[in-house]
């Protein structure tokens, strides 16, 4: 900082050279007086350069001095060492990284100094770690059993592995597992040997003992049905059995039982096999024997008197033919089995047909030997009339291809059919929705035996009339025509007129007969007949001044 003051207070100050840098530096001071005169010092400043001193005055190592580049050893699981590194310059900054968290083996620590210049120098060490000799497992059981070195284990019979879990102490140390599986009877080796960190090794072993396999294979009971089993005799089964429930316990539980034989049984005596299997594969077989008793093979029908009946009628002799009338379709039949435990069934009851039909009994045996009894019915035909008498349309006794005229504006006619036969059908079509002219009406009858006879009528809706003459045409009284000229009186505004169409459906409509003026006027009546023709006749009434 420069600081400059004027003898005369009026004098003017400027100051130049004031931003300093490292070494000699010249500051200008500039006086202008109030007249105008000017005068100029110059002042010499030196500024001293800031320290480039980055060395260490300290660099210790859980007390012990090092130099950059040295390698520290420490003893396993060190976590941290302690460092102390101090500046040969009080001004200059010290900061160390690496020293914590250590790990086995090789680890960098890194001291940072820097100047009070800025200057930055590294100074870096190599702390290594000794690896663990630690070779103690924490965990060692086979199969959920603690075990030591030299002790037996005995395995049950068929045992090909057994589980070893391991768990070291030191989570760097490894493990290596030995004989726990491919066992075989007998004994087997088995260890687990651990591998230290620093390679160190140490080992447990023991015997596993699997046990050799049963050739036990002899039978403590055979069950059938629930119910023991006496060697060499038979057990009975009911009729149609076709399958037996057997059953057998071993002496051994590691023996296997097998049953054949006591499925798809047949009549008569049946063996059913019960093979043992010992452990080591030695196999014995056993008997047991049931008889299922042989079915009847009576498929007769009964020969009592009443009990083959089709439609109530006895038909035990083959010859007897039941006759039905036309339009049958179904029969009742019913006959008995000779054995009760046969069964029958009967068809062809329904959907008969005219003509001959056939009834079939089949009886099944008890063993299942069906036969089969054939008896006949024969439905009469049906009758093929289809022919109409005559018909009525809209009153008129007509028959097939005549024509029947109705008034206009007709829009049905009722039509009815006289048929030759009581059995016989008959529908009427295109008697409804008439239209002016030519209309066809059918009439379809329908024989018993489904023969048809179709007839048509014609049925003519006359045209409406188209007649617009008048009756009647007058005016206040007067009879009128077309074309003429009436003088009413002065003052006169509307005159009576009377319009009446020789066709009584004929529509008349009337203008002109009110509101009437001075001079000619007139009147219009227009007659519309039912065909839509129509015709305007026109009366000019005339009124005075």
């Amino acid at each position: 900082m420069v600081k400059a003051v004027a003898e005369d207070p009026e004098a003017k100050i400027l100051t130049y050279g004031t931003s300093l840098v490292e070494g000699a530096n010249t500051v200008t001071v500039k006086v202008t007086a109030p007249d105008g005169s000017v005068g100029v010092s110059d002042v010499s400043v030196y500024v001293t350069p800031l320290s480039t001193d980055t060395r260490l005055s300290v660099f210790t190592v859980n007390g012990s001095v090092v130099k950059d580049g040295d390698v520290v050893s420490v003893a396993n699981k060190t976590a941290s060492v302690a460092v102390v590194a101090v500046a040969a310059d009080v001004n200059a900054v010290v900061s160390v990284a690496g020293a914590s968290g250590l790990k086995t083996g090789f680890n960098d620590v890194v001291v940072t100094v820097t100047a009070a210049s800025g200057l930055k120098k590294v100074y870096g060490l190599t702390v290594v770690v000794a690896k663990s000799s630690n070779t103690k497992l924490s965990v060692l059981n086979v199969n959920g059993n603690p075990v030591s070195t030299g002790d037996e284990i005995t395995l049950p019979a068929r045992t090909t592995s057994a589980v070893v879990k391991a768990v070291a102490e030191d989570p760097e140390a490894k493990i290596l597992t030995y004989g726990a599986s491919n066992l075989v009877a007998g004994y087997n080796y088995a260890s687990v040997t651990v591998v230290a960190a620093d390679r160190t090794v140490s080992t447990i072993w023991w015997y596993f003992n699997v046990l050799e396999l049963s050739s036990d294979n002899s039978l403590s009971s055979i069950q059938v049905n629930g119910s023991t089993y006496v060697s060499e005799t038979i057990v009975e089964l009911p009729l149609g059995a076709n399958q037996v429930a057997v059953s057998a316990i071993a002496n051994d539980s590691g023996a296997k039982v097998d049953v054949s034989g006591n499925t798809n049984l047949v009549g008569g005596l049946n063996a059913v096999t019960i093979s043992v299997t010992a452990a080591n594969g030695d196999v014995k077989k056993y008997q047991a024997f049931v008889n299922v008793p042989v079915r009847s093979g009576n498929a007769e029908v009964s020969s009592a008197a009443g009990t083959w009946l089709i439609n109530g009628i006895d038909v035990a002799n083959p010859d007897t033919v039941v006759e039905l009338p036309a339009g049958t379709t179904a029969v009742t039949a019913s006959a008995k089995t000779a054995d009760s435990k046969a069964t029958l069934a009967i068809t062809g009851t329904n959907n008969l047909i005219a003509g001959v039909n056939t009834v079939t009994f089949t009886v099944t045996a008890e063993n299942g030997t069906p036969k089969t009894y054939t008896r006949y019915v024969t439905v009469k035909a049906l009758s093929g009339n289809a022919n109409l008498k005559y018909i009525t349309v809209a009153g008129q006794s007509v028959v097939g291809g005549s024509q029947v005229t109705v008034p206009a504006g007709t829009s049905r006619v009722e039509v009815i059919p006289v048929l030759e036969s009581d059995e016989a059908r008959f529908t009427v079509a295109g008697n409804t929705g008439l239209v002016q002219g030519s209309n066809t009406v059918t009439v379809v009858v329908t024989a018993p035996n489904g023969a048809t006879l179709t007839s048509a009528i014609t049925v003519v809706v006359a045209a409406p009339p188209s007649d617009t003459t008048l009756k009647i045409f007058t005016v206040n009284g007067k009879a009128v025509s077309a074309g003429d000229i009436l003088v009413v009186a002065p003052g006169v505004s509307k005159v009576s007129v009377s319009a009446i169409a020789n066709d009584s459906k004929s529509s008349v409509t009337i203008s002109g007969k009110s509101g009437l003026k001075a001079g000619d006027n007139l009147l219009i009546v227009k007659v519309t007949a039912l065909s839509g023709d129509s015709t305007t006749y026109a009366v000019t009434l005339r009124g005075g001044k």
